[in-house]
């Protein structure tokens, strides 16, 4: 959850430096199902830099852990007031084994 965390304040705060803290070089980001990945860093700060900066809430909770992989389900929703909200599954891992 700690990762989630720093990915909430990173998006909240335009760091794009903290993309390669956050993501391997391979990561496969996706705006939503149905579009094509983002993969790698410049990929995902592009995607960042796309960003409008629009007013958003996330709830996280993990639903799944085992050694360094979890399965975190969030809640997210866009404007004031909401003008769009997801539930989303994110699969993460560490990269260690």
């Amino acid at each position: 959850m700690r990762w989630v965390a720093e990915y909430e304040r990173a998006w909240r705060e335009d760091d794009l430096d903290a993309v390669e803290t956050l993501f391997t070089e391979d990561a496969r980001y996706r705006r939503s199902p149905y579009e094509e990945p983002e993969v790698g860093h410049a990929a995902i700060r592009a995607f960042w830099l796309d960003d409008d900066g629009e007013v958003f809430t996330v709830r996280a909770e993990a639903v799944a852990v085992e050694g360094p992989s979890a399965v975190v389900r969030l809640e997210m929703r866009y404007g004031d007031p909401v003008r769009q909200e997801y539930r989303d599954l994110w699969v993460l891992s560490s990269g260690c084994a």
